[in-house]
């Protein structure tokens, strides 16, 4: 069954942008802290600088996994409830990388990976029922801008937070921006899932 956009106005389409935007900002924020972090955290943890990569992949891992069965939850809470479920999973992850612990940093960056994944996915399927035709290029154009957008919070932010607080804290930090994130979200599932 083909669904009908549901905004065909400009107006009505900016608050859905605006509110993947941010999701996509805050998860790709949230995976680019992790070498951020990790390039600190190195040397407490005894492990090469270079270790760094391995954490990164583990979290694509994570998504790699978890993004093809992504509609069947997008299907089941709406694009927003899961956006909400991969910040709070961006957060776990993030606190688990806070812990001194290999194994543990390891558990995170995986967890990390399952919030980023299906990211994408909810967005577009929200984007798809929202926008008209006529303007879904602009539109998801406008959403992926939050990738590269996320990537820059962190390179910002994340350093001048290591500097005041350290890279546990820092972390923490991190995820509690998406957790903040995913509460803010909440008044929007009624209308958009």
């Amino acid at each position: 069954m083909k669904k009908e956009p549901i905004a065909d106005k400009n107006s009505e389409i900016i608050l859905p942008v605006t509110l993947t935007l941010l999701v996509q900002a805050m998860v790709s924020m949230s995976a680019v802290a992790v070498p951020v972090l990790m390039a600190v955290a190195a040397g407490e943890l005894n492990v090469p600088p270079s270790s760094v990569g391995i954490f990164m992949s583990l979290v694509y891992l994570g998504a790699t996994v978890v993004s093809p069965v992504s509609g069947y939850f997008i299907e089941r809470f709406g694009p927003i409830g899961v956006s909400q479920i991969c910040l709070i999973f961006c957060a776990l992850g993030l606190g688990a990388i806070s812990v001194p612990s290999i194994t543990v940093i390891v558990f995170g960056a995986l967890i990390m990976g399952i919030g980023y994944g299906p990211v994408t996915p909810a967005s577009s399927h929200l984007l798809v029922r929202t926008t008209p035709i006529s303007k879904l290029s602009v539109v998801f154009s406008i959403k992926q801008t939050g990738v590269p957008a996320g990537g820059a919070l962190a390179g910002a932010i994340v350093p001048h937070l290591i500097l005041l607080w350290g890279w546990k804290i820092s972390a923490v930090s991190v995820g509690l921006f998406s957790l903040i994130l995913a509460v803010f979200l909440l008044p929007y599932r009624k209308k958009f899932d």
